[in-house]
This record gives structure tokens, sequence and C-alpha cells, in this order.
């Protein structure tokens, strides 16, 4: 007789909008005691901000119809930019020259590996899903 296979569960993970981060130094990948809180490209905010991006590029298509390809590509570029900073929700824990670094925009401005680590941690979707796995 033959047994049934029991089948992996997808209720066994509970999947969240929302992560944060350790920030790791951009030179020798240390982690730092920095963190950043980001929206998942499952959450609503992401599906917003895209659908939001995607408005902003029609409509930008709509007023450049001569654009050229670099042109499309740059808009394109800066919207998607836009997009992923908006799914930054908060920067813990780092400051410059002792004050708080709290701008989102500022900060993935003046320091790219800060958006550089967002977007590689946002594409991540582990870190979006809580661990359930029972502890010793």
């Amino acid at each position: 007789m033959a047994t049934e296979a029991t089948a992996f569960d997808l209720d066994e993970f509970e999947q969240t909008d929302e992560a944060t981060i350790n920030l790791q130094h951009p030179v020798n990948g240390d982690t730092l005691k920095a963190s950043i809180t980001i929206y998942g490209t499952d959450s609503a905010q992401f599906k917003a901000a895209t659908t939001k991006m995607r408005a902003r590029m029609t409509d930008y298509m709509s007023r450049n119809k001569g654009a050229s390809s670099e042109q499309k590509q740059s808009a394109f570029d800066r919207f998607e930019r836009d997009r992923n900073i908006s799914l930054i929700k908060s920067i813990d824990n780092l400051s410059f020259k002792g004050i708080a670094v709290t701008d989102v925009r500022d900060a993935c401005d003046k320091w790219g590996w800060i958006y550089t680590q967002a977007v590689a941690a946002m594409d991540c979707t582990s870190n979006f899903i809580k661990d359930l796995s029972p502890t010793a």
C-alpha cells in the first residue's frame, strides 16, 4: 500500500510587510549598530509605490514623445530610485558628526551604500518571513 506524501504547508511561514536590517560597513562588511526598516516587494506599500512609479513613467512618456532611449532610461532610473527610497521606512542609530541621521532621502543621496544595501535587502524575500522554527 502506498503512503501519502505530506505536502509542505506554506502556512508555516509568517510573512511580514517590513523588515529591519542591520547596515554593513561599506568597506569591510562588518555589521554596524545602525539599521534600516524597509518594506518588502509583497507589501501593500511596495505595490502602491510601484503603481505611482508607473503612472509617473506613463506621464513622462506622454509629455516627452520625442525623448531618446537614454532620456527614457534616465527617467525610469530616477522614478525607480524615488520609489525605492520611499520604501525605506526609517534609519535608526545612525549619526553624522554627532547629529542623528533620520532623513532617508538625504542619507541615500549622501551615502549611496545605504541605498544599495536597502535595495538588496528589499529584493531578498527571506528578510520578510519570520523564523518560526523551534528554538533548542
